[in-house]
């Protein structure tokens, strides 16, 4: 058992950079899902090492205990797909499942961001921001502004992840582009 906490809770986390699924009927390319698993996984390898910042606070989150690398589940990417069609509205919380969305107006062809871009401005949140309730290894989230998909994507019991881009025609003609992703997890509750 304590070799399993060593593998599980203290070695680095190796991002799958090969390999990863290009997915049939999908729309993310396998170097847009690289790098997002890269961004993902290395900041899932930062908690776990203990060397996470907690915002501009002089101390770090705890040591993550227990998280291994997340992958790319196709299922998940065809049901994101499915939700970005055609709607601009944040979606409904999906039961069982946790998610990130982004929504922004595309005015005048301006360049919409890449996935890899958007996923690690999640996951910078906590660069500037800071979890409040922590200590005796353990991390409680409480709400705190814009940490949400932070929290859910370091969550150490998700494991997969799928994601994709929409794009939807608002009212005044312009467009709207979103980025939606989807975890295997349940949201994370508020403590």
């Amino acid at each position: 058992m304590l070799l399993q906490y060593f593998l599980l809770g203290v070695a680095p986390i190796i991002p799958a950079l090969d390999g990863a699924p290009e997915c049939d009927g999908g729309a993310m390319e396998s170097t847009d899902i690289n790098e997002i698993l890269k961004y993902i996984n290395e900041r899932r390898s930062t908690v776990v090492q203990g060397n996470q910042r907690n915002g501009q606070r002089k101390d770090n989150l705890p040591a993550g205990k227990y998280m291994n690398q997340i992958y790319w589940n196709c299922d998940l990417e065809k049901e994101t797909m499915e939700f970005s069609t055609d709607v601009c509205d944040y979606p409904e919380q999906t039961p069982q499942k946790s998610q990130a969305y982004h929504a922004d107006y595309d005015y005048d062809g301006e360049k919409v961001p890449s996935a890899s871009s958007l996923v690690e401005t999640w996951l910078g949140m906590v660069d500037n921001n800071a979890l409040t309730e922590y200590g005796n290894g353990a991390v409680k989230y409480s709400e705190e502004l814009n940490m949400a998909d932070f929290v859910n994507l370091i969550n150490p019991k998700t494991t997969d992840i799928g994601c994709a881009f929409g794009n939807c025609v608002i009212e005044d003609g312009g467009s709207k582009y979103t980025f939606y992703c989807l975890t295997n997890q349940s949201y994370v509750r508020v403590a």
